[in-house]
């Protein structure tokens, strides 16, 4: 939601086309998506490399997590960019049919 807020900031705010305000948007907000990603995998960290009692319920609970997190971050810097393009076209094509 981050990203996709600041996208619709960014295009209410200024005259650049939607890749330069992907772009845009995509570059600034790196930092934040990132730095959440790396708090989570730091946190985890511990529970992801034990091995004491109760590690065996935990380890593959912090496997998935650190999984998901990272296949997120990649999804919301990659794949979100491209899905609002994707549906910023069909919005424009759209209200020109209707035009």
């Amino acid at each position: 939601m981050v990203l996709v807020s600041y996208l619709n900031q960014l295009r209410e705010e200024s005259d650049l086309k939607i890749e330069d305000v992907i772009h845009t948007g995509a570059e600034r907000r790196f930092r934040p998506v990132m730095m959440t990603a790396i708090l989570t995998l730091i946190g985890l960290a511990p529970i992801f490399f034990a091995s004491g009692p109760g590690s065996e319920i935990q380890k593959p609970l912090a496997a998935v997590v650190v999984a998901g997190t990272v296949t997120s971050t990649a999804l919301i810097l990659l794949f979100l960019a491209a899905l609002y393009a994707s549906m910023e076209t069909r919005v424009k094509r759209r209200l020109e049919r209707q035009a």
